[in-house]
């Protein structure tokens, strides 16, 4: 998905049956949000509010992701 937290899902959790590895528990709490931030920016989401990426990110509870991978 698009939204910010399936942006972060997948960076963290990866994506099963590609060659997506999952970042979580390799990349810091705070570079998978650089990354979403990236890749917000890379599709012309220039007006996303950091108060939008904080992390945790409200609607990310991102003990439950990575439980999940």
């Amino acid at each position: 998905g698009n939204r910010i937290e399936d942006i972060y899902r997948t960076f963290y959790t990866g994506l099963a049956g590609t060659p997506m590895p999952a970042y979580g528990g390799i990349l810091s709490d705070d570079d998978n949000w650089h990354l979403v931030s990236y890749v917000l920016y890379l599709m012309g989401k220039t007006n996303v509010t950091e108060t939008a990426l904080s992390s945790p990110h409200p609607a990310i509870d991102t003990a439950k992701v990575a439980s999940t991978k």
